[in-house]
């Protein structure tokens, strides 16, 4: 779906650019280890719930940014945000 978003008006970006959106993916990557540290500290509700304000803060992002950084910045509060989640719930 993103391939096609890209694809269109007003970006006209082809599949090298949504390919490199996956690189995106390091981030969640990357916090995937410390949202599992906070989870075993504190337990997994208190992730659980900033995940979920995160992911909802990139839905924001999404709606009030529509531009390529806007995208981006969305793309990656998402991807750490549902990441953070998984992690927590496997607590």
């Amino acid at each position: 779906m993103l391939a096609l978003h890209l694809q269109d008006a007003p970006f006209h970006l082809g599949s090298a650019a949504a390919g490199s959106f996956g690189l995106i993916g390091v981030v969640g990557v990357l916090a995937a280890p410390l949202a599992g540290r906070i989870a075993d500290r504190s337990g997994p509700q208190g992730v659980i719930g900033a995940s979920v304000v995160v992911v909802l803060l990139s839905f924001g992002i999404f709606a009030f940014f529509p531009g390529l950084t806007g995208l981006v910045v969305g793309i990656v509060l998402m991807d750490l945000g549902v990441q953070a989640a998984l992690i927590s719930n496997r607590r």
